[in-house]
């Protein structure tokens, strides 16, 4: 087995920090206002990244900094802080609330910010940026009972890139799925191949291989899944990126996702 920490399921954390960094500024977070108009609030145009720091370290800043430009590129959004100032202010976010010692989270949100009505972008955006943190929980190895969902994703959008801020589809999804008793729901595109869980990257162990759904099936660039993939060579696994449909992975040994919170998490699926 590859080695990683087990976590609770569904994979959801603690409550956001009530100090928050806000357009560099560090408030409490019931002293922030976010205009009415702010896009990001009302067509999700934006997008975030969620990062895992342990005793002020964080897991791959730089794949999780690469990937937020790519989306900022992709929407046409001005990055408001270079990366080594992302990094840092983090820092100082865990430490003012008293996380930096701990294993935690870090999310960086980044909305287009105010702008008129209708889709049409303004010219000149002034972005709104936010990080919020919180502690991340104890380990569990306790299975997360996961179900196929009926929700159908579009392999071909540009939004499965990065992260934005439209995250309606996984929220459907994850509510059927606690409401029929599971903890979350395996995700198929349109030609009906696995993706991925609503908030995480999926792997299937067939024993003499682990398969995992490509890019181009609709998967999430995840970071511990790239990073998964690159180091399992040394432990003698071989990964492959392969398109698997719901029946073919019913003969699957063993299921598990990925993501930088989680890190690794078995699975039980019903299919």
């Amino acid at each position: 087995m590859i080695g990683f920490a087990f976590y609770p399921q569904p994979f959801d954390i603690a409550f956001m920090s009530d100090i928050i960094f806000f357009n560099n500024e560090f408030l409490v977070s019931n002293k922030i206002s976010i205009p009415i108009n702010d896009r990001g609030l009302l067509l999700g145009d934006g997008l975030f990244e969620t990062l895992r720091f342990e005793n002020g370290d964080a897991f791959m800043f730089s794949a999780h900094w690469s990937r937020l430009i790519k989306g900022c590129e992709i929407l046409n959004i001005p990055l408001v802080i270079q990366e080594k100032e992302a990094e840092i202010q983090c820092k100082a976010l865990l430490e003012k609330n008293q996380l930096l010692n701990k294993a935690a989270s870090v999310r960086i949100t980044l909305t287009r910010g105010s702008g008129s009505r209708g889709l049409i972008p303004p010219p000149q955006p002034t972005p709104n940026l936010i990080m919020q943190c919180a502690v991340l929980p104890e380990k569990s190895e306790t299975p997360i009972k996961v179900m196929l969902s009926n929700v159908v994703i579009n392999e071909r959008s540009p939004l499965r890139q990065f992260k934005s801020l439209n995250y309606a589809e996984h929220i459907i999804a994850r509510m059927r799925a606690i409401e029929a008793g599971f903890d979350d729901a395996l995700l198929t595109n349109t030609k009906g191949q696995v993706v991925s869980t609503t908030c995480a990257n999926v792997f299937f162990d067939f024993g003499d291989e682990v398969i995992t759904p490509p890019l181009s099936a609709g998967a999430l660039p995840g970071i511990m899944r790239q990073h998964l993939i690159e180091t399992a060579t040394t432990q003698g696994i071989k990964i492959i990126e392969k398109n698997l449909y719901p029946e073919d992975c019913k003969q699957a040994h063993s299921v598990f996702a990925t993501n930088s919170l989680i890190q690794k998490s078995s699975i039980t699926l019903a299919l």
